[in-house]
């Protein structure tokens, strides 16, 4: 399993209450340690008894569905896509309202105007901001805001450890107080850097 289709397989094991977050959080940390080829989650949770073999065929035949799910239009974005799938699983949204979003989203771009699919879900009232940012953090992501000149950044893989700064002025960003808000700047993908206090990069806009 790639690293999407993972957390796509995780997400279902708990809202099917088959095994706990913490189960799997165990797995991706032993999958992390592997150097080598790595062991897809699926076959950890048996290995430790997490899960039974039967559980895992009806997994991952329930995961195809949601994978190979046709749509109208497919977001750009691959991370978009797994988003709005994470979303369905949930049972945040229905796959109309998925499609609708998506179209809705299809049309505002073609006007040059650039709403991520979590904003266009919140508009239309099919999510709230707590669901976005659930599925957010299921994608290792974190919105983190500048505490001088507010811009507001999507941390990609995202590390509680890292002391981040603003890319445009470096000062330091922080948890916005306005728990409400999903709007970013743009998303950015964190380097694996062993300081602790890292400047964002100028490029890897997604």
């Amino acid at each position: 399993m790639s690293k999407d289709t993972d957390i796509l397989f995780g997400r279902l094991a708990v809202n099917n209450h088959m095994v706990t977050q913490d189960h799997i959080n165990r797995c991706l940390q032993i999958q992390n340690e592997q150097d080598e080829q790595k062991v897809p989650l699926g076959q950890l949770l048996v290995e430790h008894n997490y899960l039974t073999i039967g559980q895992l065929h009806w997994l991952i035949e329930n995961q195809t569905t949601l994978l190979n799910k046709p749509g109208p239009e497919a977001p750009r974005s691959p991370e978009e896509a797994l988003f709005g799938k994470l979303a369905v699983s949930q049972n945040f949204i229905s796959w109309d309202q998925l499609a609708l979003c998506i179209r809705e989203k299809s049309n505002l771009a073609r006007l040059k105007i650039n709403f991520r699919l979590g904003e266009i879900m919140i508009k239309k009232g099919f999510m709230t901001a707590d669901q976005v940012k659930v599925i957010l953090e299921a994608q290792k992501k974190r919105i983190l805001v500048c505490e001088d000149c507010h811009c507001r950044f999507n941390i990609a893989s995202f590390d509680s450890g890292q002391h981040l700064r603003c890319k445009f002025c470096g000062k330091p960003l922080a948890v916005p107080r306005d728990s409400d808000s999903v709007v970013v700047k743009e998303t950015l993908r964190m380097p694996r850097l062993s300081t602790d206090s890292t400047r964002l990069p100028k490029s890897g806009r997604e």
